[in-house]
């Protein structure tokens, strides 16, 4: 089990490798699944947060480590001033905890809350002062605050992001040659689009369901298109513009436009950029 953890954290942090980190996850929550006794223990937790992590799940990495940091905390309260403090302060000394809520906070940012990532930070640096330790996280504390003070930019390299995520859904979706209502309907081939995505695009973080409600977006929005194709040129309704303002979402301002300004078929615009059906986007 360490020499595997060992394995991940070097995978994953030093090399940067994900794929290579993943496929050692899943041996780790192999072994986590038969070893009940590790599981529930600090180790298992972080094990888990990072598994959950590694697989785009954001609020189950929060909840892990959350937990993890927990029994720490409960760890050093029944061994201070015992003759095991010594042992278990050489295993989880202050730092492990200021680390912990550190990388509690860059979930939380992940996830877009601000607010209890910079809490998640003060709350680290209260407890090195506290403790007489240095305080690692000031430069991410400037970062996300930085971050919370200018909202625009934040939503500007969020539509970025999500130009990006599209763009790589596409490029999956062709590449697995399944149709979406089957991707939408067996998690088995919504896993492989996601899997498919994360290979493109490992440095954004993004749920599995948030894939899925991505798909749909996209999927319902080429289904107005087709609803559309052999309308007179430009003849598109208020309700019409409406429908494409939800499907598309924040990036399909090109796009809607692009749609509006295009004469039947409407093919190519952002909504499919594929051409054919709803099924095939």
């Amino acid at each position: 089990m360490e020499t595997l953890y060992a394995s991940l954290i070097e995978a994953l942090y030093n090399r940067e490798d994900r794929e290579q980190a993943k496929k050692i996850a899943a041996k780790l929550e192999k072994l986590l699944n038969i070893q009940s006794d590790v599981a529930n223990s600090i180790r298992g937790e972080e094990i888990r947060a990072l598994i959950a992590e590694l697989n785009g799940n954001l609020q189950e990495a929060i909840r892990r480590r959350e937990c993890e940091i927990r029994k720490i905390l409960e760890l050093h309260s029944l061994a201070s001033g015992k003759p095991s403090w010594a042992y278990v302060f050489r295993q989880y000394d202050y730092s492990d905890v200021s680390d912990r809520l550190d990388l509690l906070a860059s979930l939380y940012a992940s996830a877009g809350d601000w607010e209890w990532a910079i809490a998640t930070l003060r709350e680290s640096k209260a407890y090195c002062d506290g403790h007489g330790i240095p305080f690692d996280g000031q430069d991410l504390l400037d970062e996300f605050e930085q971050e919370r003070a200018n909202p625009e930019e934040v939503a500007k390299r969020e539509k970025g992001q999500l130009e990006q995520i599209d763009n790589a859904l596409r490029d999956a979706y062709k590449e697995l040659g399944v149709s979406s209502d089957r991707i939408l309907t067996h998690d088995q081939e919504l896993n492989r689009l996601f899997a498919a995505v994360y290979s493109r695009i490992p440095d954004v973080q993004m749920t599995v369901p948030e894939i899925k409600e991505r798909l749909i977006s996209i999927e319902n929005a080429a289904r107005i298109v087709e609803a559309c194709q052999g309308w007179e040129s430009k003849k598109i309704t208020h309700i019409t513009r409406a429908l494409l303002e939800l499907t598309c979402g924040s990036s399909g301002g090109s796009a809607r436009s692009e749609f509006l300004n295009s004469t039947p078929p409407y093919s190519g615009i952002w909504c499919g950029g594929i051409q054919g059906t709803h099924n095939d986007f």
